[in-house]
């Protein structure tokens, strides 16, 4: 009863209580995985409690909704707080979600393609990539990468869709018409997160320039065709 109470209060406290239980193996398999599911509607976020999650996220059971919701702790976190890398807990848990991807985002295995990706959904829970833009950044212009890393890490690009460091990206992948349509379609999702005119500017270059008549070139008449489908359906003014 009491550890159910505890995973119910939602707070800051309740995290660091929680996994202070889970070290000595006083909560159940499913207790376990309603603390680390509570991560991501936690009311309260304290720098003790980002200092209690970083003590176990780099553990070898530590589950992957652990991480998700370790992400989603550092944006609740970062939306009650000043959000600056400079805040020991926080650039502490941070370093550690962005460990797998430290080497450049070239898994050799399965698994480590998996934590990659892991990695980098939870920066985008995160909302905030404090040192880690450009390594995102690369992640996601090296076309040697698997496209499913490289979705991971456009997607994760709406951390901070407005850095210029990635808008910069997601433009020149956007523009490399060699390119396979579903990064384009990413890398575009990522832009318009933050639109402004130089990009309105792009993408009307864009259009009017993209091969679009190659049906031969599966690829460009999905981009042409994705973009002019998003804009018919915004809502008229």
């Amino acid at each position: 009863m009491f550890q159910d109470a505890l995973l119910a209060t939602k707070t800051g406290d309740a995290i660091e209580a929680a996994i202070e239980l889970n070290k000595r193996k006083e909560l159940t398999p499913m207790q376990t995985r309603l603390w680390a599911l509570s991560l991501n509607v936690i009311r309260h976020a304290t720098p003790g409690s980002l200092a209690a999650v970083a003590t176990i996220i780099d553990a070898p059971d530590t589950s992957r909704y652990a991480w998700l919701g370790a992400g989603a702790l550092v944006g609740r976190y970062c939306r009650e707080h000043e959000c600056s890398s400079s805040a020991p807990e926080l650039s502490a848990l941070l370093a550690k979600l962005a460990t797998p991807i430290a080497g450049g985002c070239k898994p050799k295995t399965k698994e480590a393609e998996n934590k990659v990706i892991l990695s980098l959904k939870s920066l985008r829970n995160a909302r905030f990539l404090g040192n880690n833009a450009d390594a995102v950044a690369s992640c996601a212009s090296d076309t040697s990468i698997p496209a499913r890393v490289r979705v991971a890490a456009l997607e994760a690009f709406l951390a901070e869709s407005c850095s210029s460091k990635l808008r910069k990206t997601a433009l020149a992948i956007l523009k490399n018409i060699e390119e396979d349509s579903e990064i384009r379609i990413k890398a575009y999702l990522a832009l318009v997160d933050c639109p402004n005119a130089e990009l309105a500017t792009a993408i009307k270059d864009l259009v009017e320039n993209e091969p679009s008549n190659q049906v031969s070139n599966l690829s460009n008449v999905t981009i042409f065709g994705f973009i002019t489908f998003w804009f018919s359906a915004l809502p008229k003014s």
